[in-house]
């Protein structure tokens, strides 16, 4: 069961810790929506300290002015405007409660992409540095004034690298292959989001980042996800497993979706 967000009530998973420093990056996850009157940032990284630096993934709303229910990756550097990726036209996240893939790429060079179930959008090749990252935010975008753009629905799976995927990478995973199936080599957090004990912990399989739900949660019907399967994740030792000791146990004790 995955997690099931409430908007109304703040709620979101928060990790005071950035396992990404800087470009190249991808972010991924799948999400969606109950209420599409309002936006929704399903990953969010950012500097609290002075809050010039930060990454995210956002859904604009169903009343956005020309271009309601587009997604964005959005870049800023101290010192520079944000800089964003959007979907293009017709490219849009506009059914209420229906799972959709969403992820964003940025190379060395600058280059970046948002990604809706594996259409990409124009590139946008203005260049930012995103350092001095120290928290990550799943479901919202928390800078230094609390939560916005908080999410009212499903997260799922959500996966970041150090390295840009490119564009068969991004559809492999929409398509449901579990991001340890995908450069598991440069994969350096990974919340498959679904929820283990009563106290509703959600763990990071790769990275130990494990989060619980600020302001409480409850669950919903996982996406299917093609996981790599028992022998895959057991045959190897743990120092020589691409996805690592902690994957390792994941899989062993078969929690899948």
């Amino acid at each position: 069961m995955s997690v099931l967000l409430d908007d109304g009530n703040s709620e979101c998973l928060q990790i005071v810790a950035a396992p990404l420093t800087g470009r190249p990056f991808t972010l991924s996850c799948f999400f969606y929506r109950d209420d599409l009157t309002a936006d929704a940032c399903p990953i969010g990284i950012a500097d609290t300290g002075g809050a010039t630096y930060y990454i995210f993934l956002r859904v604009v709303s169903s009343n956005h002015g020309s271009a309601p229910n587009q997604v964005y990756l959005s870049v800023r550097q101290s010192g520079w405007s944000e800089a964003n990726a959007v979907s293009g036209a017709g490219i849009v996240a506009d059914t209420a409660n229906q799972w959709y893939h969403l992820a964003g790429t940025m190379a060395v060079g600058g280059n970046k992409y948002v990604y809706l179930d594996g259409e990409a959008s124009p590139v946008n090749s203005d260049d930012r540095q995103p350092t001095s990252l120290d928290l990550t935010t799943l479901g919202a975008f928390e800078r230094l004034t609390g939560p916005q753009w908080e999410l009212s629905g499903g997260l799922a799976e959500v996966g970041l690298w150090n390295i840009d995927l490119d564009t068969k990478e991004i559809i492999a995973l929409s398509k449901g292959f579990s991001p340890l199936l995908v450069r598991p080599q440069n994969l350096v957090a990974y919340w498959p989001l679904i929820r283990e004990g009563a106290a509703g912990v959600y763990r990071d399989i790769i990275g130990g980042l494990d989060t619980v739900a600020s302001g409480g949660s409850a669950t919903s019907a996982h996406p299917p996800v093609i996981y790599p399967t028992r022998s895959q994740v057991i045959s190897a030792s743990a120092a020589s497993s691409p996805f690592g000791p902690l994957a390792m146990r994941y899989y062993r004790n078969m929690r899948v979706a």
